[in-house]
């Protein structure tokens, strides 16, 4: 883009969905907000608009290197993402909002969950983040509405499933467990213990009570930030707390 842009005052970070950056970038944004039920947001006249196509706002999209070069020394600038589960920023879109407020938080979530980057302000340094390392209760594992009823989890990311049920499989194996985990498709929590295999000395029924004495321990995961998503931080964040 020639010149300086007019740029608006939010910022999101499109990561790739691979290791590397996605050229396809823009096309892949597009996909993932029909998929939220924002097909055709993102007008070629250059305003957002809602599922009615009612105008909502106005939006630019920018290449890394061309946010970089205004905004690369701001706090919230960040490419690359401590999670290996998402990739590096390949672009960004930049909005103004014309939205009242639940229609401009319906519309950051679903962002967040499309892009898989980040929120940012240009009047804020910190960024809001779409995939975090959250703790849940060990007992998650084995609920069938666990982890946010399974909507905490990343799909289609190769490696991934393998990676969440390594994690509560070993959570489980330090209590001295033999787990098996649920294996069918499920509209809810899709990896959890389905039952204990009973080692030398231990019954299912003490299996389970082993388990239930340590349910409230810790099990560190990556996934969707669901938890500040719902917080009125996350209002806050993005001034549109009542």
């Amino acid at each position: 883009m020639a010149g300086d842009p007019e740029w608006y005052d939010t910022f999101a970070a499109v990561r790739s969905r691979s290791a590397g950056p996605d050229p396809r970038w823009r096309d892949t944004l597009r996909t993932q907000l029909a998929e939220a039920s924002w097909r055709d947001c993102l007008d070629p006249t250059g305003e957002l608009r809602d599922y009615g196509g009612r105008p909502i706002g106005r939006y630019q999209i920018f290449e890394v290197g061309e946010v970089e070069a205004r905004w690369g020394g701001a706090p919230w600038f960040e490419v690359e993402s401590a999670c290996r589960f998402v990739g590096p920023v390949s672009g960004f879109l930049n909005w103004e909002s014309w939205m009242d407020a639940k229609t401009g938080l319906g519309f950051a979530k679903d962002l967040l969950w499309a892009t898989r980057g980040y929120l940012a302000r240009t009047d804020r340094p910190e960024r809001f983040e779409a995939v975090v390392e959250e703790d849940f209760p060990l007992r998650d594992a084995a609920s069938n509405h666990g982890f946010h009823d399974g909507d905490f989890f990343l799909h289609g990311v190769p490696g991934y499933d393998g990676y969440v049920r390594d994690r509560i499989v070993a959570a489980v194996t330090g209590l001295g467990l033999q787990p098996e985990l649920f294996n069918g498709g499920t509209s809810h929590n899709p990896h959890r213990i389905n039952q204990f295999v009973p080692r030398k000395g231990q019954t299912v029924a003490s299996a389970w009570a082993t388990f239930k004495a340590h349910d409230d321990e810790p099990l560190r995961l990556w996934g969707y930030n669901w938890t500040g998503m719902r917080s009125p931080a996350f209002a806050d964040f993005l001034a549109l707390a009542d």
